[in-house]
């Protein structure tokens, strides 16, 4: 075109008409369009064709968006499970992680990678956050529950960028007259990204007020050093691939030793996640961590099972 070439691609989705599926051209005009969008995500640059397998797999999704959609609305559905952080000096506990889990209609727990993409693609995960902040601020209130620890909530970038989210937070602990140091947000690097301004302002309002907010998977991302430096974060969570590698990996134990001793010039709580044995923990240990995470302790547990003064099991 104008002595210039000019290279395209195209995606086609492919559906056969069958009356039992197709009752308006717009049946399929739908159904290839979900083809072709099958082509996009999986590279582009070819074809599909839509059959019983893809309308199973459609079928389905339609059908745990509108359950997730119910479970959003209820109180016994989306429950928090509760994981401990503990000092890796004394074993004492000094946190709690709350972590999502989907309680479905037939007693099966359903981890968030089941269902945490469908939340967001739905635009729904701002729900899930507030919802969780409500589940643990609930929690927190009771009176019996005054002697618990800390508890980290993790937070979209939705809901971080949002410019209501960090009054709408204080509000609610106001409301229940929880005090805010009882509560810390966890962000990672992409919660950042879509508006930087807008999360830092959210992250001030909260920090004035005495709420502690993390940086979660430190050292996955790219721009890790960067972020500290310009957000008012209180902690960082190491992210477990250098946890996993530490027993086997010089590097891995090098990495970890460098972030500890940073975090401590800083002035900052470091939490190492990952932690599923014994020696790992005494490499913790040795290198200077202070506070750990991991299976070693405990798994996430429901409230119901949880004893509250270790973070393990009750009984």
């Amino acid at each position: 075109m104008d002595d210039h070439s000019v290279f395209s691609s195209c995606s086609i989705g492919v559906v056969g008409a069958d009356s039992r599926f197709h009752q308006e051209p717009a049946d399929l005009l739908r159904d290839a369009d979900t083809a072709m969008y099958r082509v996009k995500n999986g590279g582009r640059d070819s074809f599909a064709v839509f059959n019983q397998a893809l309308r199973r797999e459609v079928s389905d999704q339609v059908e745990q968006e509108g359950a997730l959609r119910t479970a959003l609305k209820r109180t016994d559905q989306l429950i928090p499970y509760f994981q401990p952080v503990i000092c890796v000096r004394t074993g004492e506990l000094l946190a709690f992680e709350a972590l999502i889990r989907w309680r479905m209609p037939d007693g099966r727990i359903v981890g968030p990678e089941s269902f945490l993409p469908a939340l967001e693609g739905l635009r729904l995960i701002g729900r899930l956050d507030i919802y969780m902040l409500k589940c643990v601020v609930n929690i927190l209130a009771q009176p019996e529950n005054g002697h618990w620890p800390p508890v980290h909530v993790n937070c979209s970038s939705y809901s971080i960028t949002r410019p209501a989210f960090a009054a709408e937070v204080l509000a609610m602990l106001a409301e229940q007259n929880v005090a805010p140091w009882r509560l810390c947000l966890e962000l990672t690097e992409g919660a950042l990204v879509a508006d930087p301004e807008q999360a830092r302002l959210s992250m001030k309002q909260l920090a004035e007020q005495g709420m502690s907010v993390m940086l979660d998977d430190f050292g996955a991302g790219f721009s890790s050093l960067s972020y500290v430096h310009q957000y008012h974060f209180s902690g960082l969570k190491i992210d477990k691939s250098f946890i996993f590698g530490l027993a086997s990996s010089i590097r891995s134990r090098a990495i970890v030793r460098a972030i500890v001793r940073m975090a401590e010039s800083l002035d900052l709580n470091v939490v190492a996640e990952g932690v599923e044995d014994l020696e790992t923990l005494e490499l913790l240990r040795e290198i200077g961590a202070t506070q750990a995470q991991g299976y070693y302790f405990s798994e996430p547990l429901p409230i119901e099972l949880l004893n509250v003064n270790t973070g393990r099991a009750a009984g």
